[in-house]
């Protein structure tokens, strides 16, 4: 190898950990705010919501695939006791593999949630 292709093999490397981290952080947050609509839907008139908790899972793509599957639920039940995003919940499984997008349509749909829970709870 050389020189040339060793620096850039521990430059993409370190951009590969760099988006890593950003990933692990978004996915954080979102797992924070998940958890906390899980409960406001639940406190909110509506008993029959069962909050799920969040178990640790160690791979980042399970937390990710959770957190699809949570946020459909969310938004079905959201949906029929009147509330509408206007947004297809697209199955987990239509999605790719790819983490932005996958990322980017959780805080989508995440930010209408925190919208109505928040104005639900006034």
């Amino acid at each position: 190898m050389s020189v040339d292709s060793v620096i850039e093999s521990n430059i993409n490397l370190e951009a590969e950990r760099q988006q890593a981290e950003q990933h692990e952080e978004q996915l954080r947050l979102l797992e924070g705010l998940v958890q906390r609509h899980e409960k406001w839907i639940s406190e909110a008139d509506h008993p029959e919501y069962q909050p799920t908790l969040l178990e640790p899972l160690e791979s980042s793509q399970a937390r990710l695939t959770r957190l699809e599957h949570l946020v459909a639920r969310q938004e079905n039940w959201l949906e029929n006791i009147g509330f509408s995003s206007g947004h297809f919940v697209q199955p987990p499984e239509l999605h790719n593999d790819e983490w932005t997008p996958r990322l980017e349509y959780l805080k989508e749909l995440t930010g209408h949630h925190e919208n109505w829970l928040n104005y639900d709870r006034r």
